[in-house]
């Protein structure tokens, strides 16, 4: 689970939001393994949004803002993410699920 395969989504950032519109995602830039990540910022676009593994991103905000994110990851839903909205500011969710929303919703032509 220490893999950075995963983008975070602003929920508190997503209204008014439905499906088929873009994501708001954490980090304005995307860095490499061995650089800080980024957790400033927020961006719609996924080739520069940060990738976090599930361990740096809750270790470095859960510690000290439990109500910040969900430990783990949850796939794009409308429902879901409405309800878990009342407890949560952000959620994980996984690079490929990410990557085949907006390639499905035409805002990519290919995934890199």
């Amino acid at each position: 689970m220490s893999e950075r395969n995963y983008f975070a989504v602003s929920l508190k950032h997503l209204y008014p939001w439905k499906f088929g519109d873009r994501l708001c995602l954490w980090g304005y830039k995307r860095t490499v393994d061995n650089e800080a990540r980024c957790f400033s910022g927020y961006t719609e676009c996924i080739e520069n949004a940060e990738l976090y593994s599930i361990e740096e991103f809750c270790g470095a905000y859960n510690k000290t803002i439990p109500h910040l994110m969900k430990e783990e990851p949850v796939k794009i839903d409308y429902k879901k993410w409405m309800s878990l909205k009342a407890h949560y500011d952000s959620v994980l969710v996984a690079r490929e699920d990410v990557e085949a929303y907006y390639k499905m919703c035409g805002f990519i032509k290919e995934v890199k």
